[in-house]
């Protein structure tokens, strides 16, 4: 009889469980344990409605089922919700169980919980914290539940993750070539953000987790039109100890033979090598490392029409131009509270060359060796104010150094220039023919340093996300370049070569030594408006400004619309539509700085002799007529800031999973473009460089005067397509 008691309350309890599973495999263990918690948001304020999934892992023993044959462990899955003031409670039997609790608006949280049949009937309790999640920087929308009006989500924009970029090239020097291929309108190069940051370099592949092209291109947040902008995010550190290595490249043995120079060459093969792992360092910190090395033994073809030697006579052969690129990669991420992440990512690049410039008509003796270092540092700090309000706040450092030097330090040539001794190993090019004697760049140490602050504010109100921050950067430059002190003769032809009758001679004296420094800051605000389901206002101010040009004072107002146009009843918009406006500036670059500082006329001074001059020059002769002309550069008192004022309209489509099409329209005009031109050059009819003395120049004297003004205008109009396949 009680056998038979117990086989009809096991059925009763089936039945049950058929009406309502939420706990069934709880229901029928007599010696269930009862698992309770509160969910609470970061500032301690309990969850409601929250989702919890809770399912079997590991039991902690084997159970029997009512008719006494072994069953095996238990496969026990529930799920439920917190009630209003965001409890839950579930009867489950003994074993390991995961618990998974998420809510909108936060990051899911998984805990591990054992319940032991010894504790059978006492109960257990969590506490489980969520974290806000932050703003997802893409917006996954399936192509049918249509298009995202969403600034960000505009169908000339491109996401890249893993299995996108696991179809480029393996190669890193590709690889980058072909990404930022994909960027870049209106003939602006590509803007490249590494985990938000300017000034570093293009990440090894094996390094990035995903890769965004055009992107809200009207956004205040970004000083450039978004068209020609690359954000790259690295790969973070992971819960679990993995990585990965791999080795490609080509044997020497299968070199081809170069029909251009029919001459014994180097062998010449590839090695890449690169690795990554990563794993735990605690229980909230992750790491991961990444090495790179690439050695590329490449040759360099010389295929000149003549020589110093014998310039008609054609000159052919192939000498080593090995490349070495190693690059050392290390990321921690540090969960300090549950609404704080800090990352620090550190970069060491080394490039080593041999031999470069040379090549065609450049000769050996021209070329020049290299190394160049760069080393950065990134910190980034994520802090989580309440459900809607998130800062970041940036700092990078950038050192980067470059040592240049000629591979030949004595020639054949002694050039002699307005009365300076014998100078050694002169640049002599022959126009057409061949380029001798030293590297014109001779000696060269370039030091930068650049430091970037950044901090963004970000708030979530009902339609509106609000956004707002800052963004200060400083570059330093410090520069020593002995470039064209040795001299430099250029001849039309081989026969000019022959008669020692150059047409054109240069030499630079003075301090090598320059250095400069300039700062920009940008602030901004904007607004990312929902006004309907199917319209999204954008609209934002940005200002800026710069030290070392005379112009401080750069407002830039940006505004967009998206609209979403659908067939009555439909759920794919048949059109959307987009438009944009705003004022984009160009800093001034410090090269060009470092140029007027550097050939301002007192510090260095470059001697151009011409015709009959240059040709005294070359031979050493005596007698001169004493005309040079040294060149300076200046900048304009009168410089502005350039900028852009660029208005643009798009209509996209999406062909459910099949693709997109796009058509896009956009006009720009260029203002106080940035131009170099010189403001002391002859006037019409009166230069004679037989006779210099008849030589009349605006600002009297006999230089030429280079000076950086912004006095361009630019007008561009550009219809473009973009489609996008899925495939079937």
């Amino acid at each position: 009889m009680p056998s038979l008691y117990r086989v009809l309350c096991a059925t009763l309890v089936v039945c049950l469980a058929t009406i309502n599973c939420r706990c069934c495999f709880a229901q029928v263990t007599a010696n269930g344990t009862t698992l309770s918690g509160s969910v609470e948001d970061p500032s301690g304020a309990r969850v409601p409605h929250a989702t919890v999934h809770i399912e079997s892992t590991l039991p902690l023993n084997h159970q029997l089922s009512p008719i006494g044959q072994f069953a095996g462990p238990p496969a026990v899955q529930s799920d439920t919700q917190t009630d209003s003031v965001g409890w839950f409670s579930v009867l489950l039997p003994p074993g390991t169980y995961s618990v998974t609790v998420f809510s909108e608006g936060f990051r899911s949280v998984v805990r591990t919980v054992d319940l032991d049949s010894a504790g059978a009937g006492v109960g257990t309790s969590l506490r489980i914290k969520l974290v806000i999640a932050p703003r997802a920087d893409e917006i996954a929308v399936l192509p049918e539940s249509g298009a995202e009006t969403s600034a960000e989500e505009n169908q000339g924009a491109l996401v890249l993750h893993a299995a996108e970029l696991n179809t480029f090239s393996a190669e890193d020097s590709t690889f980058q070539n072909e990404v930022l291929s994909l960027a870049g309108l209106l003939g602006l190069p590509p803007q490249i953000y590494v985990d938000g940051f300017t000034g570093g370099r293009f990440p090894p592949k094996n390094t990035i987790r995903s890769v965004r092209i055009n992107r809200n291109p009207y956004s205040a947040q970004y000083d450039a039109l978004g068209l020609s902008r690359v954000e790259i995010d690295t790969l973070p550190g992971s819960q679990k100890l993995h990585g990965s290595l791999a080795s490609s490249g080509t044997a020497s043995a299968l070199d081809a033979p170069d029909r251009i120079v029919p001459v014994a060459q180097p062998p010449y093969y590839i090695f890449n090598f690169n690795g990554n792992i990563s794993g735990p360092l605690a229980r909230n910190t992750s790491f991961f490392l990444a090495a790179n090395y690439n050695d590329l033994q490449n040759n360099a073809a010389v295929n000149a029409l003549g020589s110093p030697i014998n310039p008609i006579a054609p000159l052919a052969e192939s000498i080593p131009n090995p490349q070495s690129v190693q690059t050392y990669t290390a990321r921690i991420d540090r969960q300090l509270t549950s609404t704080n992440t800090l990352i620090g990512r550190y970069e060491f690049n080394h490039i080593a060359l041999t031999n470069g410039g040379v090549g065609l008509f450049v000769l050996p003796e021209a070329g020049y060796n290299s190394a160049s270092t760069s080393q950065t540092l990134q910190l980034s700090d994520e802090q989580v104010f309440g459900a809607h309000t998130i800062n970041q706040t940036r700092v990078e450092y950038v050192r980067a150094r470059l040592n240049q030097s000629p591979v030949n330090s004595a020639s054949d040539h002694y050039c002699s220039i307005s009365g300076n001794s014998a100078i050694q190993f002169c640049n002599v090019v022959v126009q057409g023919v061949f380029t001798a004697g030293g590297n014109a760049d001779q000696v060269l140490n370039d030091h930068q340093d650049h430091l970037e602050f950044q901090d963004h504010l970000s708030i979530e109100r009902k339609n509106h996300f609000f956004r707002a921050g800052l963004r200060f950067r400083n570059q330093r430059d410090s520069n020593l370049s002995t470039a064209n002190f040795n001299g430099e003769f250029v001849f039309d032809n081989a026969a000019s070569y022959q008669a020692h009758s150059p047409t054109l001679a240069s030499i630079t004296t003075g301090d090598p030594s320059a250095a400069v420094s300039t700062g920009d800051l940008g602030f901004y605000v904007e607004d990312e408006w929902r006004a309907r389901k199917n319209l999204t206002i954008n609209y934002g101010f940005r200002f800026e400004s710069q030290t070392a040009i005379p112009d401080h004072f750069d407002p830039a107002p940006r505004a967009g619309i998206s609209w979403a146009v659908y067939r009555k009843g439909g759920r794919i918009p048949l059109v959307v539509l987009r438009g944009g406006a705003g004022v984009f500036y160009d800093r001034f670059s410090p090269a060009n700085l470092l140029t007027s500082v550097r050939q301002n006329g007192i510090l260095q001074q470059t001697t151009v002799l011409h015709g009959v001059d240059a040709q005294t020059a070359y031979t050493g002769a005596a007698g001169t007529n004493g005309y040079i002309d040294p060149t300076t550069y200046t900048l304009s008192p009168r410089l502005r800031s350039a900028y852009d004022l660029v208005a643009g309209f798009s209509a996209e489509h999406t062909f459910g999973r099949r693709g997109v099409l796009s058509i896009n329209y956009l006009a720009a005009r260029g203002v106080h473009q940035y131009l170099s031109r010189d403001v002391n050059a002859p006037e019409p009819g009166t230069y004679n460089p037989a006779n210099p003395v008849t030589t009349v120049r605006p600002l009297g004297g006999d230089a030429d005067i280079n000076q950086f003004s912004s006095d361009g205008i630019e007008k561009t109009q550009l219809l473009y397509i973009n489609t996008r396949f899925n495939g079937f």
